[in-house]
C-alpha cells in the first residue's frame, strides 16, 4: 500500500483504491462485484472443504465426473 490506498481484499483483484468508511468499519472492497465475489468464494470454500482437492477442483470446473 502506497500513500494510503488500500488494496481490495478480495483475492481476484488487485485494484488499490482511496479508504472511505467509518474507521471502525473501513472500505474492504473496491465495488460491490468483488465484494459478491469474495462471499461466494468463501461459502464455497466452506462446502468443499472436506472434499479432495482433485474433487473439489472438479466441482468448481463444473465437471460431472472425475477424469
Amino acid at each position: 500500500m502506497a500513500d494510503g490506498l488500500r488494496q481490495c481484499e478480495s483475492p481476484l483483484c488487485s485494484v488499490e483504491f482511496e479508504p472511505s468508511g467509518l474507521p471502525v468499519k473501513p472500505k474492504r472492497f473496491c465495488c460491490d462485484r468483488c465484494k459478491q465475489g469474495a462471499s461466494i468464494l468463501r461459502r464455497a470454500t466452506d462446502l468443499l472443504k472436506d472434499l479432495s482437492d482433485e474433487k473439489a477442483l472438479a466441482i468448481l470446473r463444473g465437471q460431472k465426473e472425475l477424469r
